[in-house]
């Protein structure tokens, strides 16, 4: 399963930067996580301009419990 992140960052100061994690996974395909990466990145910016995402990336988490 992944869990879909993204990185965003002040365009005025490139250190001033935080990780959007999705409250919606996880997801069982790379390819679903992407998808909802592609969704967070078009929703982001129209919210303010001065925010920008810089990367992204799909975690994959183990779903196991441990015993």
């Amino acid at each position: 399963m992944f869990v879909a992140k993204v990185l965003v960052c002040f365009v005025f100061n490139q250190e001033a930067c935080f990780v959007l994690e999705d409250n919606r996974g996880p997801y069982q395909t790379f390819k679903e996580c992407t998808t909802r990466v592609d969704e967070i990145v078009r929703n982001v910016v129209p919210l303010d301009p001065q925010w920008q995402p810089v990367g992204w990336k799909c975690d994959e988490i183990n779903d196991k419990q441990p015993t």
